[in-house]
């Protein structure tokens, strides 16, 4: 959402609050004016800071009913390593602020039920620290080797290969469910810089992780000719989610050949992600759901990618790719990387290739180029209201180092598009005003409202099986409550009288969701259930 609407309202004056473009201000009345004025330039300076983090204001839950394990840069790694190899079952290892080197080895998350995270909340205060990109030693910055573990609010930077590895040769045998990125800084690794491997067997996957609320990139770029990187890399991942990130300066190296890979790519099997609300910048090419390195066999099947902004470079190759990957719907994505002809015959932001891409819809997409059938090799698509040469003038700014793809009041893409169930809201969270705009942001009306107490929401045990007890630390009054699986479909909703209650959670599918509570305190939990 980007807007010049604004208005002023306490809770219970909500059905009058809106004003028109020119909003009345009281003559004279100079208090009014001073806070007015302060007021707009508050929620000016929240907009620019907010961009893709709608979904990252709220903090991981503190752990509940699980081992507590404090460690110092003291101690280092290896009081990291034997914290988990020492667990019994879901434990927290909270890190003090400060550097812990792995250039001597990997962190190795061999069992299920860790999370890895800073005491202080603060993703640069912690730093996991290497060698140095592709030294020659091998070592990751931290390996996922098992199930529901999460890795929050801390860097990993110059790793050899993966600063974040996801890998099946502890246990190749068993699927790797239930992985949480969340608030990570990932800064410089020889290789891509969030990896899953392949397992080597197609029925060993991955299901149900998600990526968000991260920053994943190079300084400046790989170093040398190389080209073997990506930012997110994920090999027969399932129902994941990528959302709320900045992904940045994925290329190849200076005196490269070649580009290098997307900044997010699913393939080698997988279905189902969904790629929205985020931010890539100044990287050889975008989001892809497929490769064709898979070819003749489908590559991915399925996905959404929605509420994107793509912003690259003058040799990037596209925003957008969907390659060997039937079911896939491209829905409300902005793209713009003028010129784009190194690696590739003519200039295009989105690229669609191969037979089995099937049943492909591009819809309400706002590109500053075409898009592309590869050389006739995938069967006709479905396009609805996309508007392609969409000019600078669309966007509040296309600086490459820091732009705002926003949509500028005169824009032809504001409510020029086509309504999709798929697409409820944009690229800040706000809800669709009327008639849908193409691209990812929807150019609506803010109504500033008194703010909603945060509520403290204390739940276990997590991960559940059975019931979730729930205790609120409010005044004892009435509240509505809300479960979401991954997806964000609503899978259960009802009112609480008290401050105690119980989620029936037997009758969840295993994965990760979250419960919102909505009244005059509101707050979110994140639960797993297994």
């Amino acid at each position: 959402m980007h807007a010049l609407h604004i208005s002023f309202a306490k809770k219970s004056l909500m059905k009058d609050s809106t004003t028109s473009r020119r909003s009345q201000v009281p003559a004279g009345n100079k208090l009014f004016l001073l806070i007015y004025f302060l007021f707009f330039m508050l929620l000016f300076c929240w907009a620019k800071m907010a961009e893709a983090q709608c979904n990252c204001t709220a903090p991981l839950p503190a752990p509940q009913n699980q081992t507590v394990i404090n460690i110092t840069p003291q101690q280092g790694t290896s009081a990291i390593q034997s914290a988990i190899n020492n667990a019994g079952g879901p434990t927290t290892i909270y890190l003090a602020n400060g550097t812990y080197s792995v250039s001597g080895g990997q962190i190795n998350v061999t069992k299920p039920g860790i999370t890895i995270r800073s005491l202080s909340g603060n993703r640069d205060s912690v730093i996991i620290l290497g060698g140095g990109m592709l030294g020659g030693s091998g070592y990751h910055g931290i390996s996922i080797l098992e199930s529901n573990v999460t890795i929050a609010d801390l860097t990993i930077r110059n790793i050899d290969t993966h600063p974040v590895d996801i890998n099946f040769w502890y246990q190749p045998n068993s699927d790797i469910d239930n992985v949480l990125l969340h608030n990570i800084h990932v800064i410089d690794g020889g290789q891509q810089l969030v990896k899953m491997s392949f397992s080597g067997n197609a029925n060993v996957k991955s299901s149900y992780g998600i990526i968000e609320c991260s920053l994943i990139e190079y300084t400046t770029s790989l170093p040398g000719s190389n080209t073997y990187t990506n930012g997110i890399d994920l090999h027969n991942a399932h129902h994941w989610i990528i959302r709320d990130n900045e992904i940045r300066n994925i290329r190849s190296g200076p005196s490269a050949t070649g580009p290098a890979g997307p900044a997010i790519l699913f393939f080698h099997g997988g279905s189902d992600a969904i790629v929205e609300r985020n931010r890539v910048i100044n990287c050889d090419e975008g989001i892809f759901l497929g490769n064709y390195s898979n070819n003749p066999n489908v590559s991915f099947s399925g996905g959404i990618v929605r509420n994107n902004f793509v912003r690259g470079h003058s040799t990037s190759r596209c925003g957008i790719g969907i390659v060997l990957c039937p079911d896939a719907i491209v829905v409300n994505n902005t793209i713009y990387a003028p010129g784009g002809t190194a690696w590739t015959v003519e200039e295009y932001s989105i690229e669609v290739t191969g037979a089995q891409t099937t049943n492909l819809l591009i819809q309400n997409n706002l590109l500053d180029e075409d898009i592309i059938n590869v050389s006739n090799s995938a069967p006709p698509f479905t396009t609805v209201t996309n508007i392609i040469n969409a000019p600078a003038t669309h966007f509040v700014s296309t600086s490459l180092t820091s732009p705002d793809l926003h949509l500028v009041s005169n824009s032809s893409a504001i409510n020029a598009g086509t309504a999709h169930a798929q697409r409820t809201d944009d690229y800040d969270c706000s809800g669709i005003n009327g008639t849908t705009d193409i691209g990812a942001d929807e150019f609506v009306t803010i109504t500033a409202v008194a703010p909603v107490e945060a509520e403290i929401i204390r739940a276990y045990p997590n991960p559940v099986s059975g019931y979730l007890r729930v205790e609120l630390d409010g005044a004892d009054e009435e509240r509505t409550y809300q479960v979401f699986d991954a997806k964000g479909t609503l899978v259960q909703s009802g009112i609480v009288a008290g401050l105690v209650f119980v989620i029936t959670a037997s009758e969840f599918a295993p994965g990760l969701y979250v419960l919102k509570l909505s009244g005059n305190r509101g707050g979110i939990f994140r639960f797993a259930k297994y």
